[in-house]
């Protein structure tokens, strides 16, 4: 498995502020690009489920993996990646 990247954690916590106001140009460039990775999720093979599991854990932050693995019926290990590729895809494009 490789290294994370430097911006990654940065990515996260900016995906778990979504729902909040936004006034800062750096935070109005993040939620243009959690909006633009929703939609290209949606488009995928179960965008749906995905996108309710990125929902649970990181948006709304209702649920932790396990338990949005199993509202869902995938395991843990399944989610895990779809979570992990949210928050690559997000930093991405947000210019890091």
């Amino acid at each position: 498995m490789g290294k994370r990247a430097y911006w990654y954690g940065h990515a996260k916590k900016m995906c778990k502020r979504y729902h909040e106001n936004t006034n800062s140009l750096q935070e109005l460039i993040f939620k243009s690009a959690i909006d633009s990775t929703i939609d290209e999720i949606t488009k995928q093979e179960n965008g749906k489920v995905k996108l309710q599991v990125i929902n649970m854990v990181l948006l709304d932050q209702t649920d932790n993996i396990t338990s949005a693995a199993r509202k869902v019926n995938y395991s843990p290990d399944t989610v895990y990646p779809w979570i992990s590729e949210f928050i690559k895809r997000v930093g991405e494009k947000a210019g890091f």
